[in-house]
């Protein structure tokens, strides 16, 4: 009796840091499904313009959004392709592309966005396993630069749509939107280069060897100040996130096309990165639900129609890129298995 109580309380599945998990994803569904249906049911979100795209010839539109996705994942391969280069480890770009797929997958299917981030460093881990911290340092060097990189993009969006679109700064249901993100922009900058910076303080260096875990840490921060010493390197995979954040804005209009049938080009590439860079506070799983909010209020208080519809169809995009991840990452257990 004593011995299997022990067992009971023991598996993970009764810890408490387990149902500590289950009860955030679980607050994190309900946020998504009131999102939604506060969208649908208020008649800002519905689906009548899907089956246009087939039925009204628009669906080279379509096709032209997924390929400029894929395209946006090519770019974001060899922007980590670089970085782990440069810390010596020679992976094929056919290998850093899956890596970035099967993050893609964990990004769409587990509760947080970090689970990306560590599906990344598990795939590349799997081959060069003493080399985990080099691997760890070049994936999250690789996340503060896509983050600066759309920052850059969000800011000067952000300003431009609080300052010169009437009624922005002055609307109820606007005014906060834009100065959150506003105020979203400069701490994600600032934890961008603190990262920077913090791997240059001296007391990395003092960080004892005795035990494996410490050793991985210290071996993260050098590695991290070597990425913020490179100045070219950062700067160079820094151009590279702008250039993924702007294809996977003209993405977004040709989606818009494909569902309405007309778009504002200039609009999109100044609006879609301020939707993006929502969608890096983990609101819901996901962001099911908190995407479509901000993308409808965004593009409502431009002039643009049908917010809501196309960032849902961004993301069943997302998702359709998505499933060659899925099937890299069984392959991958089924290679260890």
């Amino acid at each position: 009796m004593n011995i299997n109580a022990n067992k009971d309380l023991s598996s993970p599945g009764s810890s408490p840091q387990r149902s500590g998990r289950r009860l955030y994803g679980l607050i994190r569904g309900v946020i998504a499904a009131v999102f939604l249906g506060g969208l649908i049911f208020s008649g800002k979100l519905d689906f009548h313009l899907f089956p246009g795209i087939v039925s009204s010839g628009r669906l080279p539109w379509f096709g032209l959004g997924v390929f400029v996705f894929v395209l946006s994942q090519l770019a974001a391969g060899y922007r980590i392709y670089l970085l782990l280069a440069s810390q010596g480890l020679k992976y094929p770009f056919a290998v850093c592309l899956r890596a970035i797929w099967v993050g893609l997958v964990f990004n769409h299917f587990l509760p947080a966005s970090i689970g990306g981030d560590a599906a990344k460093v598990y795939s590349f881990y799997g081959s060069k396993k003493e080399s985990l911290a080099s691997i760890t340092a070049a994936v999250v060097f690789d996340r503060a630069m896509g983050l600066l990189g759309l920052c850059f993009l969000a800011l000067g969006g952000t300003v431009i749509s609080y300052l010169f679109v009437p009624g922005v700064s002055q609307g109820s249901e606007r005014g906060w939107l834009y100065q959150s993100l506003a105020a979203l922009v400069v701490v994600a900058m600032l934890a961008a280069i603190s990262l920077i910076g913090l791997s240059r303080l001296k007391f990395i260096t003092k960080i004892p060897e005795s035990r494996r875990f410490f050793r991985v840490i210290k071996t993260i921060f050098l590695d991290l100040a070597v990425f913020s010493h490179r100045l070219w390197l950062s700067g160079y995979c820094c151009l590279i996130s702008v250039c993924i954040h702007l294809l996977s804005a003209f993405g977004i209009y040709s989606l818009t096309k494909a569902l309405a049938g007309q778009a504002d080009l200039g609009k999109t590439l100044i609006l879609g990165p301020i939707v993006f860079l929502a969608n890096v506070v983990p609101v819901s799983i996901g962001n099911i639900g908190w995407s479509e909010y901000v993308g409808y209020l965004v593009w409502s208080d431009h002039g643009l129609v049908y917010g809501g519809q196309i960032w849902l169809a961004q993301r069943l995009v997302a998702i359709l890129v998505s499933l060659p991840g899925l099937l890299f990452f069984l392959q991958h257990k089924r290679h260890e298995g």
